[in-house]
């Protein structure tokens, strides 16, 4: 999946930027890069915060959590409550495993056998 969103974000960015470069420039690219530096960002703020450098990671998983329950709160009343109860969920699965499944992704590019079989 990660690998697909990513090869399929590269591809699409040069059309992207010809067609409308303010969204361009203030969302797409900047969700790209996001979602690159996610996995440096939750390592650092999970793993060398807290053990190298004594910094709790308190704030960064309730950012975490701010944002499921903003999404929770948005689908609950936007969509009727039909997504909502996954989004807790997913922060949760987001922040322990698939952020991480990104850098697989970035290293297995040249693999394009589905990895579901």
């Amino acid at each position: 999946m990660e690998k697909g969103w990513f090869i399929n974000s590269i591809r699409i960015a040069p059309e992207v930027v010809r067609q409308d470069k303010f969204v361009a420039f203030t969302y797409f690219l900047p969700l790209i890069l996001l979602t690159l530096l996610t996995p440096i960002i939750a390592f650092k703020a999970l793993i060398i915060n807290p053990f190298f450098l004594g910094i709790s990671p308190l704030f960064y998983l309730l950012g975490i959590f701010l944002v499921a329950i903003l999404m929770f709160m948005h689908y609950n009343y936007f969509e009727g409550g039909k997504y909502g109860k996954y989004m807790i969920a997913w922060a949760i699965l987001n922040l322990t495993i698939l952020s991480y499944v990104l850098v697989y992704a970035l290293f297995d590019l040249r693999n394009m056998a589905w990895g579901t079989r």
